[in-house]
């Protein structure tokens, strides 16, 4: 199954849910490789006075994620209003606090932003290798609190595989563009080892809104349906959120937005993109064919012009330098192996190596 979802659960306070944000972050990792930081976004309705009771839901991904642990941002964003106003884009966000826990006040009201709770929130997994999905049964601990309050649970999981989530294509050079396919509540592609699909328990929020967070590198060629909007990213106003660096550089950001209504099986929420990274044509064309005018010049020189020119003293004092030449070649084959290991990894061969990968990277991205 290629597709997010949400499912009800057994002994869940009873809720309809208002809407669901996705946030995809494609963001650079080591050895050209890229980590994709999926942040999901639940905010819900209770639809009775409950007591001590939980609410709960299976939330399904349609990749292989890092790990078995969502990370809760909740706490991360209780604790800072700026944070707070970035992820639901208000800049007139005001929060409160009461008894109850921290409420924030969105477009439609007061919205209490809600913990989950680790240690209840079950992650399933079906051990077949064509399976590209995986799910977890997310939880809040007990609450007691009347009908028609509005919760607000955000959660993320990390992957370097994304299954068809984002699709990665070679052209002139490696990575030369990528295929972005985001949906949710979309059945139609489900094998017969996949994870089962309970109809009746398919939860269709009122809305989706979708999030791709890209480098200003990839510029769009195709898209589906039409943005909401494109806009360039507030990138260090989000360092504290993501917990790394969006890149080593000064590299800018890009962030494309779509949403939907009344989502269900039979109206799925649907968003593509294909995006192709800029290639500097005109000053390689530059930079070719001043080489080959050089190498032309070179070639019609008389022979004996040749030898007395600086070419032909370079040329003679090839034997001296050939140590420099075999230290470039050993490099050129250390790169070479650096690739197919790197191969290796991307594909999960060397479970070790990539774990040990990983966390070089997290430590390279880091905020100092």
């Amino acid at each position: 199954m290629s597709s997010f979802a949400l499912l009800r659960s057994n002994g869940s306070a009873p809720i309809v849910v208002e809407r669901v944000d996705l946030n995809i972050w494609v963001l650079p990792s080591l050895f050209r490789r890229h980590v994709y930081l999926c942040d999901i976004g639940v905010c819900c309705n209770l639809t009775e006075d409950v007591k001590d009771r939980s609410v709960k839901f299976e939330l399904r991904i349609p990749f292989l994620p890092d790990n078995d642990k969502l990370t809760d941002l909740m706490p991360m964003m209780r604790e800072s209003e700026t944070l707070c106003s970035l992820v639901f884009g208000s800049s007139d966000l005001h929060m409160n606090r009461d008894d109850s826990g921290t409420w924030v006040n969105d477009d439609v009201g007061p919205l209490l932003l809600t913990d989950i709770d680790i240690n209840r929130s079950i992650y399933q997994e079906v051990d077949k290798p064509e399976i590209r999905s995986r799910s977890w049964t997310v939880s809040t601990g007990p609450m007691t609190l009347e009908a028609g309050t509005r919760l607000y649970l955000r959660v993320r999981t990390t992957t370097h595989d994304p299954n068809r989530m984002w699709t990665w294509r070679t052209g002139a050079h490696r990575n030369s563009y990528a295929l972005c396919d985001l949906r949710f509540n979309e059945f139609r592609e489900k094998g017969d080892d996949d994870l089962p699909v309970d109809f009746s328990k398919v939860m269709n929020p009122r809305r989706v809104n979708g999030f791709l967070i890209t480098s200003a590198q990839y510029r769009e060629v195709r898209t589906s349906p039409i943005p909401e909007y494109i806009r360039v990213l507030e990138g260090d106003s989000w360092i504290k959120y993501l917990d790394r660096r969006l890149s080593r550089g000064r590299e800018s950001f890009l962030i494309t937005y779509w949403k939907d209504v009344g989502i269900s099986p039979a109206h799925p929420y649907r968003a593509f993109i294909e995006v192709e990274r800029r290639i500097p044509t005109t000053t390689r064309a530059v930079v070719v064919a001043t080489c080959v005018l050089l190498i032309a010049i070179f070639l019609i020189q008389p022979t004996a012009t040749l030898a007395q020119s600086p070419a032909g003293v370079a040329l003679r004092q090839l034997k001296s330098l050939w140590p420099i030449f075999a230290g470039g070649f050993s490099l050129g084959v250390m790169w070479k192996i650096v690739k197919i290991v790197n191969a290796y990894i991307t594909k999960g061969n060397l479970e070790r190596a990539r774990q040990l990968l990983n966390k070089v990277e997290r430590r390279w991205y880091r905020i100092k």
